[in-house]
């Protein structure tokens, strides 16, 4: 904000605003169908008796296991398990994919905006410029 002149602040504030919800709005989106195509690619429900409705259900979501596993009553231990191992799998896997973006843009802002001597010395104060040549803070 201190690069817009005063008389424009409301508009860098509006744009300021308007860019941190579209990056977390795009954030989420992004890593929610990395954290959905993970757990659907990752639920294993071979071997466990279920229908063919059922086994769609449980690719869904979470909370549709968990409602089938309430109607299979105390064999449903099996279903749950492999379906929180899914989920937490795909919540790693998105995390993971989460810190790769933000190192990966870490590094770009320090390459790109790194300032230049000549731009630093120019925003020294005149206070910092003497100090600095006679050695003092």
């Amino acid at each position: 904000m201190s690069a817009v002149p005063s008389a424009k602040a409301g508009v860098g504030s509006a744009v300021n605003d308007t860019t941190r919800e579209l990056g977390g709005a795009l954030g989420i989106a992004v890593l929610g169908s990395i954290v959905n195509t993970s757990y659907r690619s990752g639920l294993d429900l071979n071997g466990l008796d279920l229908g063919a409705d059922e086994v769609n259900a449980a690719k869904q979501s979470v909370g549709a296991v968990a409602q089938i596993a309430r109607r299979l009553g105390p064999s449903a231990d099996e279903l749950v398990a492999r379906a929180d191992l899914a989920f937490t799998d795909a919540f790693n896997i998105a995390c993971w994919v989460a810190a790769a973006l933000t190192a990966t843009a870490a590094v770009f802002v320090a390459i790109t905006y790194r300032p230049s001597r000549e731009h630093a010395a120019e925003q020294s104060t005149p206070d910092q410029v003497e100090g600095d040549r006679t050695g003092q803070r």
